[in-house]
């Protein structure tokens, strides 16, 4: 059952498909989905993007858009955590609380936050606690790390640190912070949505359908969809 059949705030989940600078490969055949009709297991773990901040619908966030996609291949059982103004290790904590289930795919949306606040090392150090919870219980999981939605000068450290914490044995890096300077990825400013008004920090509709293509990209190449 998907995200959209139950009620927790910041429940949205999944979509599309694009290679991304820093994006890790998965070789073929390393994983693969369970039989016909079993369904993808999913965790998307993060702060305010990952509960859909600033879409101007619930089912145009990252995550409700990756969900519909691999819905549409088999059934998915997506559990959320979107956790606005959360630094990398509150949302680790958050998912060290959850019970451990076998999973397939975890898709890590942290350093937003982080950025500025939090010193790179610390920063390190939550990341690869957090991917760490999301794996207990599940060998064999694809972790899906983003790097910090924020400047791409301002977040270099970060991201590189992402990179480092998620570079092989099952884990991938994904960067986000190009598309923050890109124009038409933010805003406009004000434009009321389901989570208050939009500012212009957060991911517009346009970058959130990016985000999604970009993890679909490296699940599909790891044979899960």
């Amino acid at each position: 059952m998907g995200c959209r059949n139950r009620a927790a705030a910041g429940c949205l989940a999944a979509t599309l498909a694009l290679v991304t600078t820093g994006c890790g490969a998965v070789e073929a055949g390393d994983r693969g989905a369970g039989p016909p009709g079993d369904p993808l297991r999913v965790l998307l773990a993060g702060d305010s993007i990952t509960a859909g901040y600033y879409a101007s619908g619930e089912d145009r966030s990252y995550a409700a858009l990756l969900e519909d996609e691999w819905d549409d291949d088999a059934p998915v059982e997506a559990q959320s955590i979107g956790q606005p103004g959360a630094r990398a290790w509150r949302v680790a904590r958050a998912v060290a609380d959850l019970d451990p289930a076998a999973l397939d795919v975890a898709v890590l949306e942290v350093g937003a936050n982080d950025v500025g606040k939090s010193s790179v090392e610390e920063y390190s150090a939550s990341v690869d606690r957090l991917a760490d919870n999301a794996e207990t219980g599940s060998p064999g999981l694809l972790t899906v790390c983003l790097g910090p939605w924020n400047d791409p000068v301002a977040s270099a450290a970060y991201d590189e640190a992402v990179a480092q914490v998620c570079d092989g044995g099952g884990r991938v890096y994904v960067q986000v912070s190009d598309l923050f300077v890109v124009d038409g990825m933010r805003g406009p400013a004000g434009l009321d949505t389901p989570y208050g008004e939009r500012d212009a920090f957060h991911p517009n509709d346009r970058a959130h359908a990016e985000i999604a293509r970009r993890i679909a990209d490296v699940v599909d190449e790891a044979g899960l969809t």
